[in-house]
Formats: C-alpha cells, structure tokens, sequence
C-alpha cells in the first residue's frame, strides 16, 4: 500500500511538472509571437496614413478634400525638409478677422489615422468660434506629402514649416503660435514645443488631447507580457516619449 502511494506520489509530481513545463511552452510562445508582431508591425501599427482607402486629400469624402469646401480662405502650402522630402499643409485663416497675422495661430497635429483632411469640421470650428488661424499638415508619408513617417522625420517635417512661417510674416506671427496635439500629434506637439522651448523660441501655448506618455508604456498597455523592459527594450524601435518632454516644459 505504502509503496502504491509513493509511485502514485511519483507520478503526480511527473504530471504536475509537465503542466507547468506546457504552461512555461506556451507562455514562452506567446512572447515569442508578441515580438515578432512588434518587430515586423510596430511603424504599421502607429503610422496609419489611410483610412477606409482615403490616401490623399483628394480622395476623401465631400467637405475634406480642402478647406474651400468649406468657405475657409486657406493658403495651399508645400514645403521641402532637410532630407528632400516634400511637406503639404494648409494655411486657413480665421474667420471675420482682415488681417490674419494679427491672430494667434494653431499648428494641428492630427492623430495618426487618415490625412489632414479628415478633420475639416475641426479646422471650421477652430477659425470660426477661436479666431485663430490654422495650420494644419500632413506628416511625411500621409496624404500628399511623401517620404515615410518616422519621429526624426516629422521633427524635420515641423522644423520646414518653420521656416515658412518665418518666410511667411505677413499671414502669421511667429511669436503668437499656439500647438494642438491629438493622440500621435499630442506627442509630435509636445516634442516639438520642447524643441523651440530649447531654442530660445516658446511657443504661447500647447494643448493635448487623448496622448500618450510613451510608446513603451502604450506597449505594456496593449502587451503585459511584454513589459519588461530587458525583453522589449531590444525590440522596440519607437519612442516617442511624450512625457519627457512635458516635464522639460513644466521646468520652463
């Protein structure tokens, strides 16, 4: 009976070993499988210039091919980066104002699905109710402007359109530029509000909405198992560290 009981006991740690041996298997494979989504995907995955097979301006619905649609004065504005690619943005002045370098001006950062385009009922709305005016863009590799997204690349991206708006003093007032930031476009905004900050240029104001503090940490959101940071670390090639920048404005 005694020795029935221990080979029993045996063969219960034999099971219970290769359970735990199939649970380790299979957690390993998962990671393993999050990786290689992270390392194949991870740029597909945050940079998304089409939409419902919207890819360029002119191929969006009815009232967001551009701001004349809808009764916006805009400037149609193209301009080239440091590395040769070609940024399209759009000026749109505000609304009951003659001289629009007299208002403040907002550069929109969209969020990162779809073209500029896309968020015409915000531009409208910004013109009309804020009195501001609106410079909106499309980040390289979105919509009309080529080249393919990548975080050093947008950061060129907004340092030409700087250079515009100093070119460009009769429409807008470089010292009275306010940075809205949706989603991907709040961590370009705060990026780059750092930037200037560091430059000696600040701009009046910026504004996030619905951002995220870093891609690391959307990571663990999205993956837990992939949290660790001596498993991830190799693997992740996006940064965008939004809060660190807001905390080297906060210090200004």
């Amino acid at each position: 009976m005694n020795g029935f009981v221990i080979v029993g006991g045996v063969l219960g740690v034999l099971l219970l070993s290769m359970t735990w041996t199939k649970v380790l298997l299979i957690c390993l494979g998962v990671v393993a499988a999050l990786l290689g989504i992270l390392v194949a995907s991870q740029e597909k995955m945050l940079y998304m210039p089409e939409v419902q097979g919207f890819t360029t301006v002119t191929s969006n619905p009815p009232g967001m091919r551009s701001p004349a649609e809808l009764g916006m004065k805009f400037e149609d504005v193209r301009v080239a980066t440091a590395d040769g690619q070609t940024i399209h943005a759009w000026f749109i002045h505000t609304s009951g104002v003659s001289d629009s370098s007299t208002a403040p001006t907002v550069v929109f950062c969209h969020a990162n699905a779809g073209n500029m385009g896309l968020r015409m009922p915000n531009y409208r709305q910004m013109a009309s109710f804020l009195k501001v005016n609106v410079l909106a863009f499309d980040y390289r590799g979105y919509g009309d402007s080529t080249g393919k997204p990548s975080e050093d690349g947008i950061m060129q991206d907004l340092d030409a359109l700087f250079e515009w708006i100093q070119s460009n003093q009769d429409l807008v007032d470089p010292e009275n530029i306010f940075f809205f930031g949706r989603s991907l476009g709040g961590a370009v905004a705060a990026e780059y509000s750092a930037k200037l900050v560091a430059q000696g240029h600040p701009p009046r104001g910026l504004i996030l909405e619905n951002t995220f503090l870093s891609i690391s940490l959307m990571v663990n959101s999205l993956f837990p198992f992939l949290r660790f940071e001596w498993i991830k670390k190799p693997f992740l090639r996006l940064k965008w560290e939004t809060y660190k920048y807001v905390e080297k404005l906060g210090k200004k």
